[in-house]
């Protein structure tokens, strides 16, 4: 398991071209109790995980999830694609703009938003990495998945139709 942080540099919307922190170390953000309403208020606490954008020229959006580059380690990421459905290789959901060759921090545990692919989020579902558009994520009905990658990366709190944000609880420890 990686380190986790109490306290960062700056905050998690902050991308760099150069490393602030070591790659994959975790933070945890604890709950806003001075929001007064709206969903920033319901959020809890939540885990961010510090990753390079291991994309050759693929910019990260909110939304999409974010899996390992196996080959390098969990600190390097890649936007999914519809060839990696394992759950287990997700580090967690980008929640604002990644550029390629970019440091930044993704949401690995908690309330955020993903973005649904054509076949929509639906609430109250399990939430997998789409095998069908690439960035991407599908409820549990519409993906064809084997035992091995059986592993959801969110649970729906609202739907989404194709190409929208859901608001999701994010699991990708």
């Amino acid at each position: 398991m990686a380190a986790t942080l109490t306290m960062i540099r700056g905050n998690v919307a902050d991308v760099s071209t150069t490393a602030t922190h070591p790659l994959g170390v975790l933070y945890y953000e604890s709950a806003n109790p001075s929001a007064s309403t709206g969903l920033e208020a319901d959020l809890g606490g939540r885990t961010w995980r510090y990753v390079f954008n291991d994309d050759a020229a693929t910019a990260w959006v909110e939304g999409n999830p974010v899996v390992m580059e196996s080959a390098k380690g969990p600190g390097f990421g890649r936007q999914s694609t519809t060839a990696t459905l394992s759950g287990t290789e997700c580090l967690g959901v980008a929640q604002h703009g990644i550029a390629a060759g970019s440091y930044g921090w993704i949401l690995a545990d908690g309330v955020g938003e993903v973005l649904a692919d054509s076949d929509t989020i639906d609430v109250e579902e399990g939430v997998w990495i789409s095998d069908n558009t690439a960035g991407r994520a599908r409820n549990e009905g519409a993906v064809t998945i084997s035992a091995a990658e059986n592993k959801p990366i969110a649970w729906a709190l609202e739907d989404a139709a194709d190409g929208a944000l859901a608001t999701c609880y994010i699991r990708c420890l």
